[in-house]
């Protein structure tokens, strides 16, 4: 399988949307509420996503739950969204990205850029740009560029993920690639499991889906 790699990639989906540096506790807490309130003004929206990125898990895993109950449509928003997620790992968090991805009556756009934060919770080194989505019938590397990253803030939630949560993730992938009523959905899943089978952390993702299924 050919791969396209691009170093940093994360950093160039997002770079300027988000802010630099640790918040003090106050404006944390006002980015909570800015994320929640604001989503009229699109551009104050991002901004306050963005800054989450720099609050502590306590604040920002509240603000996110409530943000993937009704993700935004647009694609530089929700690919905020997902990024921004991906640097708390938190159990729960991973639930509502998997209730976005898997829910059929949403856009397929939405869907599909939803998968980065899933993404860097199998590997938080790897992330990827999804392109073409409104096209039909095209190849794996076609919809996805993949890529990585050597340094990845995260901090860990309330509710750690489980143990097997990155096999649990993959397998998840798997299901959508033989069930999605999708096709493009089902192509961008097929290749992702793929991708993170035949990776060095493969033996370790095949371990936990094991396990995952012998304790279900």
């Amino acid at each position: 399988m050919r791969i396209e790699r691009f170093a940093g990639l994360v950093i160039a989906l997002c770079l300027l949307l988000t802010t630099a540096g640790a918040q003090a506790p106050s404006k944390c807490r006002a980015a909570d509420r800015f994320a929640l309130a604001q989503r009229a003004n699109q551009s104050t929206h991002r901004r306050a996503l963005g800054n989450l990125q720099s609050c502590s898990a306590s604040v920002a895993t509240p603000a996110l739950l409530i943000e993937w109950q009704t993700p935004p449509a647009d694609a530089i928003t929700i690919q905020l969204l997902a990024k921004t997620t991906g640097q708390f790992r938190d159990q729960r968090l991973v639930d509502a990205v998997m209730r976005t991805v898997a829910n059929a009556n949403l856009p397929r756009d939405v869907r599909v850029r939803s998968l980065n934060a899933l993404i860097s919770y199998i590997d938080q080194h790897s992330a990827a740009i999804f392109r073409r989505l409104d096209e039909d019938g095209l190849s794996g590397p076609a919809y996805v560029l993949l890529g990585s990253v050597d340094h990845v803030p995260t901090e860990i939630g309330a509710i750690p993920f489980r143990a097997s949560a990155a096999g649990e993730i993959v397998e998840f992938l798997a299901t959508l690639h033989a069930k999605d009523k999708d096709t493009t959905v089902r192509t961008v899943a097929g290749y992702l499991v793929e991708y993170f089978r035949t990776t060095p952390s493969a033996a370790r993702l095949r371990k936990e889906s094991k396990s995952h299924r012998k304790n279900h």
